[in-house]
């Protein structure tokens, strides 16, 4: 996955639970989250981005 889009970004969010204090616990539920995870990691420009 080169490149990571708001429609990614809201996945991302759907599977976070946020715990009010600015943080939050993110599910890898699926290898797409994964992917997506694995790119954002792997690009700083990408990571800064999101």
């Amino acid at each position: 996955m080169a490149d990571v889009g708001f429609a990614d970004l809201v996945e991302l969010y759907r599977h976070t639970a946020f715990d009010g204090d600015g943080g939050g616990v993110l599910q890898v539920a699926n290898d797409h989250v994964a992917d997506m995870l694995r790119a954002i990691d792997a690009n700083e420009a990408l990571y800064d981005l999101t």
